[in-house]
């Protein structure tokens, strides 16, 4: 795709592969993971919101929802996060205010006062549909639509308290026996969030950031977007008119929002390369990247243990299904997990990047990298030795380090973690090392020091040689 109907004209990362020529596909590979939260029903019963995975068709991420506000937003992924994406055909949704409350979607007394007419509201909704490629199940021209009924059905009892929906039979096949070409996130991301520009913007970077992807171990990318197809995809229509107005409502407030999330958004003006510069701006380029690896500021919160917990769970939840994650804080506590995330999010920034970060956070959590003292091989993959590509640092790890890092203090293996070869203290010991491979003075290797197991089978070996006295080889 090229010209007026490009979404995007150009990505930038580290570790991302170039994108492919569907630019609306970069979420999910062809085949989803397997989620723990449904049970092999027809219907799935609303949970801890914690669980709850909204999954949708690509298509549906980049349509147009009209006037729909915040809460009406987020009340339609709550119903879609109760979709199992699984199944073959959604029956009645059914919710009460309390669960709409305990799932984020809007306050108590606000429900109240207007279920009725969210009701009515959302039975009207049509919302547009790009045109996806019949044959790959891609978007690819966002000027060609389709008009599409949210829902079907609509209903209120005031008697049990519930409102009923049903999703329209044109809308259900972006939602269920999803294959490729999808977006999946957390249902609990959205709780922070009051503006529908932020939920919206939130959708469209973790279309392009994946949770598959920051899986595999890719946390960071850019993406350059056109001003022009960003305001048609939020539906700004008129409002806004100049880009300063569009900037301060919609850009910086979402990009504050979503440090409630699991990414961080910075953006920037490619066509304004100077500060005061008045040029007509053509492109926005954003900087997304995963969020976890932080610890809550207890200068803004009181920080207890529950809230501690249920934080580092949901940092886990980015790469691990809910019950991993939920069984990794109850086995190693929330300190040991939160370490090792801490551990994780500076090994990609200052280390070679982690291909495999799910299963690598595992076995950090697991082998405690963050606060290691072992030795073998959990040690030489915490000290990066298979990683590292620079053929001295390699050896300096595998001859010194490893044999002395049991002695080093607890902050300077931290440092180094943090650091590696940057700064530091082990830093400049490579140096010296460095120095004396190149003038051919080449330090010895460090001779393993013997584990306490095993001293003491050497000591009882010698004083059985001692008191042997048929032993006359001594």
């Amino acid at each position: 795709m090229s010209g007026k109907n490009s979404l995007f004209d150009g990505v930038t990362g580290s570790i991302l592969e170039e994108p492919t020529s569907d630019l609306f596909s970069v979420s999910e590979y062809e085949n989803f993971e397997e989620d723990d939260m449904y049970d092999e029903k027809s219907e799935v019963e609303f949970r801890n919101s914690q669980h709850l995975i909204v999954y949708k068709d690509n298509a549906l991420i980049f349509g147009r929802y009209g006037n729909l506000n915040a809460v009406e937003l987020k009340l339609v992924n709550a119903l879609i996060a109760k979709v199992n994406p699984y199944s073959d055909s959604i029956g009645m949704m059914s919710f009460t205010r309390k669960e709409l409350v305990d799932m984020g979607v809007a306050t108590i007394q606000w429900l109240y006062k207007s279920i009725d007419a969210i009701t009515y509201k959302l039975q009207q909704q049509v919302i547009r549909l790009p045109k996806k490629n019949p044959k790959t199940g891609a978007v690819d021209n966002i000027l060609s639509y389709d008009k599409v009924n949210l829902f079907y059905k609509s209903s209120w009892d005031d008697d049990t308290g519930e409102a009923q929906f049903m999703f329209h039979p044109d809308i259900q096949p972006y939602l269920i026996n999803l294959r490729s070409h999808f977006t999946k996130y957390h249902l609990h991301q959205l709780h922070g969030l009051s503006s529908y520009y932020s939920i919206r913007l939130y959708e469209l970077f973790r279309s392009f950031l994946s949770l598959r992807s920051v899986q595999a171990g890719n946390f960071k990318l850019t993406r350059n977007v056109q001003y022009a197809t960003l305001r048609d995809l939020l539906d700004v229509g008129n409002k806004f008119k100049r880009f300063n107005q569009f900037q301060e409502l919609v850009l910086d407030l979402a990009v504050k929002e979503l440090q409630k999330t699991d990414i961080n958004v910075t953006y920037s003006l490619p066509d304004r390369r100077k500060a005061n510069s008045r040029v007509a701006v053509k492109t926005i380029r954003f900087e997304i990247e995963a969020r976890f690896g932080y610890r809550l500021d207890s200068d803004d919160m009181e920080v207890d243990m529950a809230i501690l917990k249920n934080d580092t769970y949901r940092q886990l939840l980015q790469f691990l299904a809910s019950k991993n994650a939920s069984a990794l804080l109850d086995t190693y506590g929330v300190e040991r997990c939160l370490s090792n995330l801490e551990l994780l999010q500076s090994q990609n920034k200052k280390s070679v990047p982690i291909k495999n970060a799910s299963a690598w956070l595992v076995k950090a959590i697991e082998n405690d990298y963050a606060n290691s003292s072992s030795n073998g091989p959990a040690l030489e993959e915490l000290l990066g030795l298979y990683k590292e590509e620079d053929r001295h640092k390699r050896n300096f790890i595998e001859e010194q380090l490893l044999h002395t890092w049991n002695d080093l203090d607890s902050t300077v293996q931290k440092e180094f973690l943090t650091n590696r070869f940057d700064s530091g203290v082990v830093a400049m010991k490579y140096v010296e090392y460095l120095m004396r491979v190149v003038s051919g003075n080449k330090p010895e290797p460090v001779k393993p020091k013997l584990s306490k197991d095993a001293m003491k089978e050497n000591k009882a070996a010698v004083q059985d040689a001692l008191t042997n006295i048929t032993d006359t080889n001594w």
